[in-house]
C-alpha cells in the first residue's frame, strides 16, 4: 500500500473522493465509481504476475477457491485433485471461459493482508478480500462474454478495486435496504429489474457498492483481476442483541414468560424494558464487548518476530522501538489493574503503568528511556521486552 496502514488507507481507496464526503454521501446508500485513468494505482496491491506466482508456489485447497461459470456448473472434481487445487486443470477450465474466485486471499498475499489490517484499523470492523480472475473475450465462448457470478447482492458492503484489465458492470436499484448477514437474496425479486448504470472499471478503477445493492459484471476483451475488499461491519442489531443477551442474564424480572394473549399492558411492560436497558449500562457494557471481539478475533500478523525475540535481552534504555503498524489492541481498566488485549491473549499490569502502557502502544518511535509514567528503568526494560515478545512493538534498527 502507498499509505501505512492505518494512515488514511479508506481514503486512499475512494480518492480523489476525500473520507468525509464517502461516509456522507455515499456510505451504506449509494454506489461510488472512481475511474482515474491510473493503471498503476493498485500495483503495489495485487497483478497478474502475483496470482501466477501464488499459483505456482502455494497449494491451494477447495476452502481457497472457487472455479464459477455463469453458463456451466463446474463441480469440484472439475478441478481438484483429491483434497487439493489441481492448477493445470483451474487454467484449463479459466481458458474454457471460466473465472477463478479466490477466497480471503489475504491470508496467503501479504500486500493485500496489509491492506485489509490498515482498513480495520481505520474503520474498527473486519474486512476480508476475495479475488476474481476472469478470462477476457479471447477465452472460451467466443459469442459471449465470461461472466462469473450472475446478477445478484451482497449482505456486507463491498469496495472493488480493479487490479488488472477491466469489467464491464451493471448496476440496479436496491433489492433490500441494508440486508442483514444471515438473509439469503430471493432472485425472482430482482430478476426483472433494469440497470441504473452501465460502466466500464478499467485498472487502476475503484467501486464502491452498498449491500443490498444488484449488480453483475461481465469480462470485456481483457482478461480481469480484481479484488473484492468485503466490509463485514458491525450492526445495531449486533449491539441490541449483545446488549439484551447481557441484560436478560442480570435480570431475573426479564427472564420470566412473555403475559398471556388475552392480558393487557404489554406496552407499558415493554416500556420497563426498554427502562430497565438504558439504565442497566448493558449498551455501553455490550459496545465493548464487540469492541473486544473485534480486537481479539484479528489474525496476529508478526512478520520478522523470531528477529525481534533473539534480541530480547540487547533492549536498553537507548533502544528505540516503536509500535508494529498492523497492530491491533485495546487498553481497559478492570479489577485494580491495567489489560492489554491483543490478538487473543490478555495481559494485564499494574494499574500505576497505565500512562506507560498507553505512551508505549501509540507512540510512532522512541527510546525506551522515554517512556513517561511512574516506571522506574528497569520497570521500563521489563514492559517494553513483554510488549516485544507479545509482538505489539518492534525494535527499530
Amino acid at each position: 500500500m502507498r499509505n501505512e496502514p492505518g494512515n488514511g488507507a479508506l481514503e486512499r481507496l475512494v480518492a480523489p473522493v476525500d473520507k468525509a464526503a464517502f461516509v456522507d454521501d455515499y456510505w451504506e446508500r449509494e454506489p461510488l465509481v472512481v475511474q482515474r485513468g491510473d493503471p498503476s494505482y493498485f500495483a503495489d496491491v495485487l497483478s497478474l504476475d502475483h496470482i501466477d506466482r501464488l499459483l505456482s508456489d502455494l497449494t491451494f485447497r477447495r476452502d481457497d477457491m472457487r472455479v464459477v461459470d455463469s453458463e456451466e456448473a463446474v463441480k469440484d472434481g472439475d478441478f481438484m485433485s483429491g483434497r487439493e487445487v489441481d492448477v493445470a486443470k483451474v487454467f484449463a477450465l479459466f481458458n474454457a471461459g471460466s473465472s477463478v474466485v479466490f477466497e480471503r486471499l489475504d491470508g496467503k498475499w501479504p500486500p493485500l493482508r496489509h491492506l485489509c489490517r490498515a482498513v480495520e484499523q481505520e474503520l474498527r470492523q473486519p474486512a476480508q478480500a476475495n479475488v476474481y480472475l476472469t478470462p477476457g473475450g479471447s477465452h472460451g465462448r467466443q459469442s459471449e462474454r465470461a461472466q462469473g457470478l450472475k446478477r445478484h447482492y451482497d449482505t456486507h458492503d463491498v469496495i472493488v478495486l480493479q487490479a488488472s484489465g477491466s469489467k464491464t458492470w451493471r448496476l440496479y436499484d436496491k433489492a433490500r435496504e441494508l440486508p442483514l448477514k444471515d438473509e439469503k437474496p430471493n432472485p425472482p425479486d430482482y430478476a426483472e429489474m433494469e440497470p441504473v448504470r452501465s460502466f466500464e472499471l478499467k485498472t487502476g478503477d475503484t467501486l464502491y457498492i452498498p449491500r443490498g445493492v444488484v449488480h453483475e459484471a461481465e469480462a470485456t476483451e481483457e482478461t480481469s483481476l480484481h479484488v473484492t475488499l468485503g466490509l463485514l461491519s458491525y450492526t445495531w442489531k449486533d449491539l441490541l442483541t449483545q446488549a439484551v443477551d447481557d441484560l436478560v442474564r442480570g435480570d431475573a424480572t426479564l427472564r420470566h414468560a412473555l403475559p398471556f394473549a388475552d392480558g393487557g399492558g404489554k406496552e407499558a411492560l415493554f416500556d420497563d424494558v426498554i427502562e430497565r436497558l438504558r439504565r442497566s449500562g448493558a449498551l455501553a457494557n455490550a459496545w465493548d464487548k464487540i469492541e473486544n471481539h473485534f480486537v481479539q478475533s484479528r489474525r496476529p500478523m508478526l512478520e520478522g518476530q523470531l528477529t525481534q525475540l533473539a534480541a530480547l535481552d540487547a533492549i536498553g534504555q537507548e533502544t528505540l522501538v516503536a509500535p508494529r503498524a498492523t497492530a491491533l489492541y485495546e487498553i481497559e481498566r478492570r479489577d485494580g489493574q491495567i489489560v492489554l488485549l491483543y490478538h487473543g491473549a490478555e495481559v494485564a499490569f499494574p494499574a500505576f503503568a497505565e500512562e506507560s502502557l498507553r505512551f508505549a502502544a501509540s507512540t510512532p518511535s522512541y527510546k525506551v528511556a522515554d517512556i513517561p509514567g511512574g516506571l522506574d528503568d528497569k520497570g521500563r526494560l521489563v514492559l517494553v521486552r513483554r510488549l516485544v515478545r507479545e509482538g505489539l512493538l518492534a525494535v527499530k534498527p
